[in-house]
């Protein structure tokens, strides 16, 4: 599964989401949204793939719960993610020793 490599800040989210900020962290306390990631010493963001899946969720309709059951999916996807899922890392790939380069999971879809 290709994830896209976008991150987008606080103000790109809130603004999505259409949320205040106080509303979008207490989400994220109640498992309904995705935690953010470190980008720096003092910077978080998320990645947009993210962003719209749980956007699309509350679209759809999807229960608080299902939306938490997305949450955690999308979180344990992170750890499996690889330089593999990215379209334009392949240059990072020498770099790297062997043992970083994980198998990806693959998702057939149908």
């Amino acid at each position: 599964m290709k994830f896209t490599q976008v991150l987008l800040r606080l103000n790109d989210v809130l603004s999505l989401r259409g949320l205040r900020k106080s509303q979008h962290y207490e989400d994220i306390q109640n498992g309904l949204f995705t935690h953010p990631v470190k980008i720096g010493s003092r910077a978080s963001a998320w990645p947009e793939h993210e962003v719209a899946a749980i956007n699309a969720a509350r679209i759809a309709g999807m229960t608080d719960d299902e939306i938490r059951e997305l949450v955690m999916k999308l979180e344990a996807a992170r750890k499996v993610a690889t330089l593999d899922d990215c379209h334009d890392c392949h240059c990072l790939r020498q770099f790297l020793p062997t043992s970083q380069m994980k198998p990806v999971q693959v998702v057939k879809e149908v």
